[in-house]
């Protein structure tokens, strides 16, 4: 998996996620998005995984919306995904949003921002 800076304006930053995936490699670029968040102040965050190939297993799901709300623990960073309508599983964000993280995931930018300017 590797991402890519897409979009940096004064409201969100936007990045694509692409290649196979992989928990380790996705904990990985997790940290950095979020580090990329609180270098530059960014209070929002917007990533993009329709391009992302492989399956996540039920459990990562969980495992990545509790890594998310550890490593966001005070919400501070509002995130939205935008994923493909058979990647979408409630867990992760459950998972996030029961330890206080801001996140959702949607199936459209135009939701996603608009959720996320809100």
């Amino acid at each position: 998996m590797d991402y890519r800076l897409i979009e940096n304006n004064d409201s969100y930053l936007y990045y694509k996620i692409t290649g196979q995936y992989s928990l380790r490699k996705g904990t990985v670029i997790l940290d950095k998005l979020y580090n990329i968040c609180a270098e530059c102040n960014a209070k929002r965050l917007l990533v993009d995984i329709r391009e992302k190939n492989g399956r996540i297993p039920e459990t990562d799901r969980t495992y990545l919306g509790d890594y998310i709300s550890k490593i966001n623990f005070n919400g501070s960073i509002k995130l939205a995904v935008i994923a493909r309508k058979e990647q979408i599983s409630r867990l992760p964000d459950n998972a996030a949003q029961i330890r206080s993280a801001q996140m959702d995931v949607f199936t459209s930018k135009t939701d996603a921002v608009k959720w996320l300017l809100s």
